[in-house]
């Protein structure tokens, strides 16, 4: 399932990858969710000036600590420098999205594994574009 989870996100036109992390550590789950769609998001989409499509997983590290995975669209103009001051919450490592890194792969590592502690995945209503090759295109027109 995990596998084919994996294939299915990193067929969509990502910007970028973040890693976003409260400088709390008793931060929830539930706050740590809703800052991410109603505060983190809502900033990139002003910022941006268009829709930000995304999806996250929620984890808890082996310390304990929650925190989030994502991958964000329609933040292709913004510098990723910029992504993360839109973090409030605590630290942000963000970088652009390369499809050959496997993030999506890495976003839902945990998904439907018995032994991990605590974990969500959530979609935005909205997704980006699915992500086309021009070379393969071309490989099967010759």
């Amino acid at each position: 399932m995990r596998e084919q989870l994996g294939e299915h996100f990193a067929s969509f036109n990502w910007a970028h990858v973040c890693t976003l992390t409260p400088k709390v550590h008793d931060c929830t789950p539930r706050s740590l969710a809703r800052e991410f769609e109603r505060g983190f998001i809502r900033r990139l989409e002003r910022s941006a000036q268009r829709r930000v499509c995304w999806v996250r997983a929620l984890e808890r590290s082996p310390g304990g600590i929650f925190h989030l995975h994502a991958l964000v669209a329609g933040t292709q103009c913004l510098q990723e420098k910029a992504i993360e001051r839109k973090w409030k919450l605590g630290l942000a490592h963000v970088r652009r999205y390369d499809r050959t890194r496997g993030a999506a792969w890495y976003i839902v590592k945990s998904y439907g594994d018995e032994r991990a502690t605590w974990e969500s995945l959530e979609v935005s209503r909205h997704m980006p574009p699915v992500w086309f090759d021009s070379r393969s295109d071309q490989s099967r027109a010759a």
